[in-house]
């Protein structure tokens, strides 16, 4: 998979710097609840994209991937009526990137920042949005 952004698209300013850190975990869990609460400062929700190993993990902007289909495969899907589309997709193939890795004391580190920038705009404020507004367990 290629890790450039695609061309002509916005680039927003690099962000790396406000993720530097030699703060370490004990659990995996640690770091992502960190990289979250870092992200929020900056309005910024970040989520684990799936590719975890016991020694690593990656976690990026929730705007990061590209749209998928919820059709089934190897069928048509043909509009019931000619509608204008209401719809979009978060999805912008965003290319921030965190990776985590677990050091030789079994504590979890941010290896490195892999792309520091945004594909989109940064809201102003979290305040009605979707991912940022969820319970926690607490509540």
């Amino acid at each position: 998979m290629d890790e450039q952004p695609l061309e002509n698209q916005l680039l927003t300013q690099d962000s790396s710097s406000h993720y530097l850190t030699e703060e370490t975990g004990e659990e995996k869990d640690d770091a992502k609840h960190w990289a979250r609460e870092r992200g929020k400062l900056i309005m910024c929700i970040i989520v684990c994209n799936g590719t975890t190993s016991e020694s690593a993990f990656q976690m990026v902007c929730e705007c990061s991937g590209q749209h998928r289909s919820h059709a089934k495969k190897g069928t048509v899907q043909v509009a019931k009526a000619k509608r204008k589309q209401t719809t979009f997709t978060k999805k912008t193939r965003c290319p921030f990137k965190l990776q985590f890795k677990k050091n030789a004391a079994k504590r979890w580190f941010l290896d490195k920042v892999v792309c520091g920038s945004h594909n989109h705009h940064i809201p102003e404020s979290l305040l009605s949005h979707s991912y940022a507004g969820r319970l926690t367990e607490e509540e």
